[in-house]
C-alpha cells in the first residue's frame, strides 16, 4: 500500500522557479482577492492510514474553492489592470489526524479576501503557482477596527508624523496607492469622506451593493476548468437577491460547472427559462433534484409538460406571459415576439439596466429596446447570446449602429453571437466590450 502511495506523490507536479513558471504558464497575474467561493468539505484521500490495530484514522478534508482576483499587474499574458480573474484553488479545511499527511497534487492554499496574490497558470508547477504576497488588510482602515471613518486618517497621521506604532500592515496606510506612505494617504482618505473624492484602490472595505454575473455554461471558453458547448446558462446575484437563467444544453455538465464554479444549488431563489430550446432547459429536472423549492418563471409557450415537470418535482411554476417582477429590481420582459417567444431579464442599477438576453430570437435590438421602455432606464450593460452568428457583416453593423443609438454602453456577448459578430462588436465597443465565456464572472455596482 505505501508503496503504490508513493508513487502517486512522485507523479504530483514539482515546484518550480520563477523563470520556470513564467515560461510553462500562458499568463501570470497579480491583484487583489476581491470574492472567494468555496463548495462543500470533501475527502481529500490524501492521508497514509496507521498500520492495523494503530489510532482510528481520521481522513483530510478539502474544499474545492474559486477566487476572484482583480488585477493590478499583468506579468505575462492577455490580462490587463482592471480585469477580473477567476482562480481554482484547494482548501484543507480539516487536516487529517492519525495519518502521515501526502503532498497534494493541486496548491492546498487558502486564498483570503482582500489579500494580495500574485499567480501563474501553469500546470507543470502545482506546488508553488500562488504565492500570496501581503496578509489580507483594508486600504485606508489607519487604525485596524475593520471600518473606514475620520479615526483612521487621525491614525495614520499620527503614525507619520507623531511617531504612533502602526498595527496594520504598511500597505493599509497608502490610501491612494501608489506605492508611498505620506500627507497625501490621510488627505485621500479626507476627501473620500467629507467631499465625494474617489474611493480608495483595492482591497478596500466595500459597503454598496452589487450584481456578479457568474456565466455557467456557454459554448465560448473563458475559465480552463469548464467545457464549453452550445447552450447557455447564468447566474446573478444582485446585492443578495440570486436567480438562475437556463440550465445550459447537458445536464450533467451544467451541475458540474455549478460545483466548479462553487455556485450552490440551495441559494438559488428563482429560475427563469428564456425560450424552450434545449439548450437552454436541458437541465432543468436535474437542477430541480437538488433543490426545488423556488420559483421557476416558464414562458407561456412552453408546452404543458414542462410546467406540469416542475410541479411534480416541488417547484412552483409561474406562467408568463406580461412583464413580471421577479424580485427587487428583478424584471422579466415577458415574452418577446421571435421563433421562439423569448423572455429576458432586467436587473436595475443606480448606473442603468443591465439586460441580460440568453439567445435573442426575437433580434438583440428589440431586447433592449424593451428594456428600456420597461423600466424607463438606460442600458448600462447587454449582455448573452445576440443571436449573429448567421449574420453578415452589414447586418451585424446595423445593428451595432441601432444598439448605439439606443445608447447601450457596454455588451458582453457570448453563445449565438458568432465569432464574426463578436470580432466586429468588438471593433466597435472597444473599452465597452466584455469579453465572457463558459466560467466568466462580470461585476458591477448596484
Amino acid at each position: 500500500m505505501y508503496g503504490l502511495l508513493a508513487v502517486i506523490v512522485l507523479a504530483a507536479p514539482p515546484p518550480c522557479s520563477e523563470a520556470e513558471l513564467l515560461q510553462s504558464c500562458a499568463y501570470a497575474i497579480e491583484g487583489y482577492v476581491v470574492r472567494v467561493d468555496l463548495g462543500a468539505a470533501r475527502d481529500s484521500g490524501e492521508c497514509l492510514p496507521l498500520p492495523p490495530g494503530g489510532p482510528a484514522y481520521e481522513p483530510e478534508l478539502v474544499a474545492d474553492g474559486a477566487a476572484e482576483v482583480l488585477v493590478t499587474a499583468a506579468i505575462k499574458g492577455p490580462h490587463a489592470p482592471g480585469d477580473r480573474v477567476t482562480i481554482p484553488f484547494l482548501k484543507v479545511v480539516r487536516p487529517c489526524t492519525n495519518g502521515d499527511p501526502l503532498e497534494p497534487g493541486s496548491p492546498k492554499k487558502d486564498f483570503r479576501l482582500n489579500s494580495k496574490v500574485r499567480y501563474y497558470d501553469s500546470e507543470a508547477c502545482a506546488y508553488s503557482n500562488l504565492e500570496e504576497l501581503i496578509a489580507p488588510f483594508i486600504r485606508g482602515d489607519g487604525n485596524g477596527d475593520g471600518k473606514i471613518d475620520l479615526g483612521d486618517a487621525i491614525a495614520i497621521l499620527n503614525i507619520l508624523f507623531a511617531g504612533s506604532p502602526a498595527f496594520v500592515p504598511a500597505d493599509a496606510l497608502d490610501v491612494n496607492g501608489d506605492g508611498t506612505r505620506d500627507i497625501g494617504d490621510p488627505i485621500y482618505l479626507l476627501n473620500y469622506l467629507f467631499v465625494s473624492g474617489s474611493a480608495p484602490p483595492p482591497p478596500f472595505l466595500r459597503d454598496d451593493p452589487q450584481v456578479r454575473i457568474v456565466i455557467l455554461y456557454d459554448n465560448y471558453p473563458h475559465d480552463p476548468r469548464l467545457e464549453t458547448d452550445w447552450g447557455f446558462s447564468c447566474f446573478v446575484d444582485a446585492d443578495g437577491a440570486r436567480i438562475l437563467i437556463d440550465t445550459g444544453n447537458q445536464a450533467a455538465r451544467f451541475l458540474r460547472h455549478m460545483d466548479r464554479l462553487a455556485v450552490d444549488a440551495k441559494t438559488v431563489g428563482a429560475l427563469v427559462l428564456s425560450h424552450n430550446h434545449t439548450d437552454h432547459t436541458a437541465g432543468l429536472s436535474t437542477f430541480l433534484g437538488r433543490h426545488a423549492d423556488l420559483p421557476v418563471y416558464v414562458p407561456a409557450s412552453f408546452p404543458p409538460s414542462i410546467r406540469q415537470d416542475v410541479a411534480s418535482r416541488g417547484a412552483r411554476a409561474i406562467v408568463v406571459s406580461d412583464p413580471v417582477t421577479i424580485g427587487e429590481g428583478i424584471h422579466s420582459t415577458g415574452e418577446l415576439a421571435g421563433s421562439p417567444l423569448e423572455q429576458e431579464v432586467i436587473v436595475e442599477t443606480r448606473d442603468g439596466l443591465i439586460v441580460i438576453v440568453p439567445c435573442a430570437h426575437p433580434g438583440i435590438v428589440k431586447a433592449a429596446q424593451a428594456a428600456k421602455a420597461q423600466r424607463g432606464g438606460e442600458v448600462l450593460l447587454l449582455l448573452g447570446g445576440f443571436h449573429l452568428f448567421q449574420q453578415t457583416d452589414a447586418t451585424v453593423r446595423k445593428v451595432i449602429d441601432d444598439l448605439r443609438a439606443l445608447g447601450v454602453r457596454k455588451i458582453a456577448p457570448c453563445h449565438c453571437t458568432g465569432d464574426r459578430a463578436c470580432e466586429l462588436l468588438r471593433e466597435a465597443y472597444g473599452t465597452g466590450y466584455i469579453q465572457i465565456g463558459a466560467g466568466a464572472r462580470v461585476a458591477l455596482g448596484r
